[in-house]
Order: C-alpha cells, then structure tokens, then sequence
C-alpha cells in the first residue's frame, strides 16, 4: 500500500529534518568545558572586623554588647565605636591554643582609647576557655584558644577616637601568618 506524499507534507519533513541537523550541529560546535581539577586551596587562619559608630547602631548590635551601660555609663557617647572582631579558623583541622606561636595582637593608633575588650561569641564551637582579652594602652592582646575546624571567636571592642587598627599579627604554628579575609 502506498501512503500519498503531497507537496506539502513533504516541505514540512525537508523543514524538520533541517532544523534537527541544526541543532545537531550547534550542538556539536559549542565551546567545551574544559575538565580541569585544581588542588583544593588550603584555607587558613583569618581575621575580620566591623567598626561601627555608636550613633549608628542597630538594636541587635546594641543587643551584642551588655558591657556598654557598664562601661560607658554616663560619658558622652560622641566618638564612641563598636567593633566585632572575628578569628576563623577556616582549616578542616582543630587548632589548639599550643599551636599560637604569636598571639593575636590588634594595635590600634595611640590617640585610640580602648574602653572594653571582652568575647562575643563562639559559633560552630563550645568556648572552653573564661581568658578575656587583654589591653595594653593601644594594644589590644587576645589570648590563645583551641578553635574547632570551620569555628569562630568574636570579640567585642569599644573604642574612642580612630577605629581602624593600624597592624594585627599572630601566628599559629603550620598554618602561617593571620591575614584578613579576602
């Protein structure tokens, strides 16, 4: 039996089967990815901090710091700033406090008044330690303490006068120099 092909039904198979050669050689022709597998970068330990000035805080800033009222008190809040200093350690390993072969040293400009500098808060961590920070004029001393992998420590600080620190250093041993992050 034959099937009756009419013109048209003929146009529209020429017409399909030119659109699928189409995308079969669009298919063919399009850029490759090319399979390349870098060694996973070793993160280490890191650094941040956050400056913000007293008059522009946030309730839930405010909330971060209970030993503002203590420290401040009644003095005029003109200059005053909060700063959030981070520690992470972004490592799948444990750094212990043994492993610090320079503390953490935050030092700030010397017309920087240091009013308080006490821990914040652990995440992905439980704190085992009650070690306060410890300042020093213009320098403020944070002391060594085992970190879980991918862990944070935050400090709070209030400061009077420039924010910004002029040099922070430390070193833990096999991990190298802290740097900010990136």
């Amino acid at each position: 039996m034959d099937i009756p092909i009419s013109f048209d039904n003929t146009v529209g198979i020429v017409i399909i089967a030119m659109l699928i050669g189409l995308f079969v050689w669009m298919h063919h022709r399009r850029p490759r990815m090319e399979a390349s597998v870098e060694a996973e970068k070793e993160l280490g330990f890191a650094y941040e901090w956050v400056a913000t000035p007293l008059s522009k805080a946030k309730k839930a800033l405010l909330d971060r710091f209970p030993e503002l009222t203590d420290v401040v008190g009644a003095e005029t809040h003109d200059g005053l700033t909060l700063v959030r200093f981070g520690l992470f350690n972004m490592t799948k390993e444990i750094v212990t406090k043994d492993q610090f072969k320079h503390p953490i040293e935050i030092r700030f400009p010397a017309d920087t008044m240091i009013l308080s500098a006490r821990f914040g808060e652990a995440l992905k961590m439980e704190r085992k330690s009650t070690a306060e920070p410890v300042v020093n004029e213009s320098l403020v001393l944070i002391p060594a303490e085992s970190m879980n992998p991918r862990s944070t420590l935050i400090y709070n600080l209030i400061l009077r006068g420039n924010a910004a620190p002029d040099s922070i250093i430390g070193e833990i041993e096999g991990k190298g120099h802290i740097e900010r992050v990136h």
